[in-house]
């Protein structure tokens, strides 16, 4: 009867270890830039999402011109004090991730896209500014959550396994 424990007690290592492996440590974008870039450059509202993110706002696509050039800068996801840095550096560069002569700061603080190019008829941001439940916050789980619902699977995981061991062990003989 030791081998049979021994033998479940390696398997939920391996399925903890799979478990753990397969979920997401962060699957969505970071919801509170918007903010810190409003809050940084004293704008009247936050910029849109779609200044960093194609599509709907999630980790990985993050790809615009003007996010690229803040990743160049430092910028680290669900790190304020990066993306305020790289807000800082790109602001004393004069840095135009489109290469239009106009500062990404400048389009900013104008209400403009620093992804257009100014002149092409679609430099201005949209107005009204998105909520800041809304784009980035939806599906929002911050690590807290994510390690506290982690914790739960693998605790419902280790009882259930346990409770299947005591079932076989206390079956009667035939």
């Amino acid at each position: 009867m030791r081998s049979c424990e021994v033998i479940m007690a390696r398997i939920t290592v391996i399925l903890l270890a799979l478990v753990g492996a397969i979920l997401p440590g962060h699957a969505d974008a970071t919801p509170e830039f918007p903010g810190v870039i409003q809050s940084y450059l004293q704008l009247s509202s936050p910029p849109p999402c779609t200044i960093c993110h194609v599509g709907t706002p999630a980790l990985g696509n993050a790809s615009t011109p003007f996010a690229e050039t803040l990743k160049s800068y430092g910028l680290q996801p669900y790190n304020d004090g990066s993306l305020q840095t790289a807000l800082g550096d790109i602001k004393a560069a004069n840095t135009s991730s489109v290469g239009d002569g106009v500062s990404d700061i400048q389009k900013l603080e104008n209400g403009e896209d620093p992804n257009s190019v100014v002149g092409d008829g679609g430099s201005t941001l949209p107005a009204p500014f998105p909520p800041p439940d809304y784009g980035c916050q939806i599906g929002r789980v911050n690590a807290s959550q994510a390690s506290g619902m982690y914790s739960l699977g693998v605790l419902a995981l280790a009882i259930g396994l346990r409770r299947r061991s005591n079932s076989r062990g206390n079956k009667p003989a035939k």
